[in-house]
């Protein structure tokens, strides 16, 4: 008389050998009903399958946003560019700034406030107050070789010295050059 698959099944996990394919596999067993080998075919399965059961892994496949009833596309991981922007929000400015200087310039905020009390609000360099655009900002300076703090200073004078070379051979050559129109 023949076996059944189940049978065959069963009498191979009585007798201690793996149960994996009906009964077929005659390897020792590992856990309760199978070998290492199909215990580790099982497990990668079993991984597989739950990664992509739900709805979240469905998402990532089309490449959609996580986030519950946003259908924009993923900018990375796992968010579309708006719902990345509200995550980076919820860190403020002032923060970002703050971590920015200690990290750059090895500054915290008051010694950027007493920078400004020293300079009376004014730019370091023209001696004007910072204007409401853009390139009148006041920004820092600092020398590039040792990222010693110089002060702070409009935003188009920190170019113009970046231009000269950041030294003072570089600006005395330009102001040589003017002295010298000047003469003619």
């Amino acid at each position: 008389m023949q076996l059944t698959p189940k049978e065959k099944r069963a009498a191979n996990i009585a007798q201690g050998l793996c149960g994996w394919g009906w009964g077929n596999c005659k390897e020792p067993l590992e856990t309760k009903f199978l070998c290492h080998k199909h215990r580790m075919e099982h497990r990668k399965y079993k991984r597989l399958n739950s990664y992509y059961a739900g709805a979240r892994a469905d998402r990532k496949r089309k490449r959609l946003c996580e986030v519950a009833g946003c259908d924009r596309p993923l900018v990375n991981a796992t968010k579309c560019a708006y719902h990345r922007q509200k995550a980076l929000d919820r860190v403020t400015r002032a923060d970002r700034w703050t971590y920015k200087l200690k990290c750059k310039y090895g500054l915290a905020p008051k010694n950027i406030t007493d920078a400004l009390i020293r300079q009376n609000g004014k730019c370091a360099i023209c001696g004007k107050p910072p204007g409401p655009r853009r390139p009148d900002n006041l920004v820092i300076d600092h020398d590039p070789t040792t990222g010693a703090f110089r002060g702070l200073i409009h935003e188009k004078e920190n170019r113009s010295l970046g231009v000269f070379g950041d030294n003072a051979e570089g600006v005395k050559r330009v102001l040589d050059y003017l002295l010298a129109a000047i003469d003619k």
